[in-house]
């Protein structure tokens, strides 16, 4: 449960608590549960969690002619569950690590971010480059029906408009601001997926659609063999673990599936068909999951590291070029220290404090004559893509 999941839904119920309150559906204890939505929006994920149901809110009631009407939903009320949270939040964290965390939270990691990012810089254009498979399976239809739902003037109810306005505008409002990373898009993504469910069925013809399920239908058909190429191909022995060809054969027979309902121009069973193959064969792939966790984490490094350490007696842990490693004190007990290139050149330097630990990754033993020679004749100790070596 990352935070951008978190993130996501907080906004979608903050969203869902206005329109309850602008249809008139909404309960007494909506215009408190609207604020504190929003609220755990930012306190999930930061800035986006407040700018996105605002943006989408005040686009929506300008194009419903009824911004005179904004201080019902963003009135006292709302502001002061923002002013009072985030005061709690604002002062637990000056607390706890002083103004200089609290100046990082506030301004580096909001205002820096979004105008000149340190950190996931890229274009404008990123999310039009990344949606196609940020959105997969369902991207193709997804857009295919928001393009032509427009073209055909389908949004007629205030629901759909909302669900456009949100989609649209998010989407803008993300490729604006400087840093960019896939998930960061993940609060429009329920809508592009509610209006594209609104609509489905709204088209004289659904002829046109088939080709935009068929293709990702066509991909998941090849799961079985794509599996067995790669065996064949790759050093990582994937057929090894009966959970992945039995989760790629459940792929393609739910590929093929959808494929024989495309032909039969049954579109409803064709995306049922990917949807359930989709949910079935993570289910089955998932307990494949335990033993690629050396792959995929650093748990079974670092407790392989623990043992030699506990019998050697060394307390120092240290480690070069491994991205956010430092985090990995949740594991040794200690926080590791990162090693520059040129302290590695200069033995002599008196910031390793021996005996210790250092964690490499195998490939930048060919990639770096300066590490190369600084393990040169030292106990190394190989754990899937990583070694550490007694120092």
């Amino acid at each position: 449960m990352r935070m951008d999941m978190l993130m996501c839904m907080f906004i979608v119920l903050s969203l869902y608590t206005f329109f309850r309150i602008y249809s008139g559906e909404g309960r007494p204890r909506d215009k408190y549960l609207f604020g504190l939505y929003v609220f755990m929006a930012i306190f999930s994920k930061g800035p986006i969690g407040i700018l996105v149901p605002l943006l989408s809110t005040v686009v929506f009631l300008i194009v419903k002619g009824e911004i005179k009407t904004i201080g019902r939903y963003w009135g006292w009320r709302t502001l002061s569950i923002l002013l009072v949270c985030s005061g709690l939040w604002f002062l637990g964290v000056y607390a706890e690590g002083g103004s200089v965390y609290l100046n990082n939270l506030l301004f580096n990691q909001t205002v820096n971010r979004a105008v000149d990012s340190f950190h996931h810089k890229e274009p404008f254009y990123y999310y039009l480059k990344v949606i196609w498979y940020s959105l997969a399976p369902w991207s193709f239809l997804y857009i295919g029906i928001l393009i032509m739902g427009l073209k055909k003037r389908l949004m007629k109810t205030d629901l759909e408009k909302f669900f456009v306005v949100i989609a649209i505008s998010t989407f803008i409002t993300l490729s604006l601001i400087s840093s960019k990373i896939e998930i960061y898009m993940l609060p429009a993504f329920p809508f592009f997926a509610y209006i594209a469910v609104l609509w489905l069925s709204r088209f004289d013809s659904q002829r046109w659609m088939l080709p935009l399920v068929g293709i990702p239908a066509f991909i998941f058909a090849l799961a079985l063999p794509g599996v067995i190429i790669a065996d064949r191909y790759t050093d990582f022995p994937i057929l090894e673990n009966i959970s992945i060809p039995i989760a790629a054969l459940t792929l393609s027979a739910a590929g093929i599936y959808s494929i024989a309902g495309l032909f039969r121009k049954k579109l409803n069973r064709a995306i049922s068909s990917i949807a359930a193959g989709m949910l079935v064969s993570i289910f089955i792939f998932s307990f494949a999951v335990p033993k690629l966790n050396a792959n995929i984490g650093m748990g079974e490094l670092c407790y392989k590291a623990k043992e030699q350490a506990f019998q050697r007696n060394i307390q120092n842990y240290y480690f070069f070029n491994i991205n956010r490693f430092e985090n990995t004190d949740v594991y040794l007990g200690a926080e590791p220290k990162m090693l520059l290139e040129e302290e590695l050149a200069n033995t002599d330097t008196s910031k390793i404090q021996r005996p210790a630990i250092l964690f490499i990754r195998q490939r930048d033993i060919g990639r770096n004559a300066t590490l190369s020679e600084f393990i040169l004749g030292k106990e190394k100790y190989p754990v899937e893509d990583y070694y550490f070596v007694i120092l």
